[in-house]
């Protein structure tokens, strides 16, 4: 029997874990104590991974309606690079306004064997832009 704990709700649904320990998809109801946690929501497809301090309340079930933040990136590098974040190819340059979650990414563009990457939070209704200069080395 669940005394006290947290009705959670996220748009989009994602992977949850309370403390650093999993609990599942959202929408889910959670047991936790009362006081301050630290919820993380996660979804790789998506590439969500970021952590909410929440507070639950000393009586009942606390419910909440969190909402996953979007942002884009635009990326300019010579033509053909190839743009990946977060592991995903998401096409070639130039890629305007491509539309990401809030949250920690990691962006690499390579061209033939030149790598380009950087890593970079987003927050929400931002807009990054990264202008990339890539020279393939000849031959290795």
């Amino acid at each position: 029997f669940m005394t006290t704990g947290l009705d959670l709700v996220t748009d989009p649904s994602v992977e949850v874990a309370l403390d650093k320990k999993p609990f599942g998809r959202t929408p889910i109801v959670i047991p936790a104590t009362p006081g301050r946690h630290v919820l993380t929501l996660s979804d790789q497809s998506k590439g969500i991974n970021q952590s909410r301090a929440v507070t639950v309340k000393k009586d009942g079930v606390t419910s909440m309606h969190l909402t996953v933040g979007r942002g884009t990136l635009s990326v300019r590098a010579p033509q053909g690079a190839r743009v990946i974040v977060d592991g995903r190819v998401v096409g070639s340059s130039p890629v305007d306004d491509l539309h990401l979650f809030e949250g920690s990414q990691h962006l690499k563009v390579t061209l033939g064997d030149a790598v380009w990457q950087q890593s970079f939070v987003l927050r929400n209704e931002q807009s990054l832009r990264y202008d990339v200069e890539l020279k393939p080395t000849n031959g290795g």
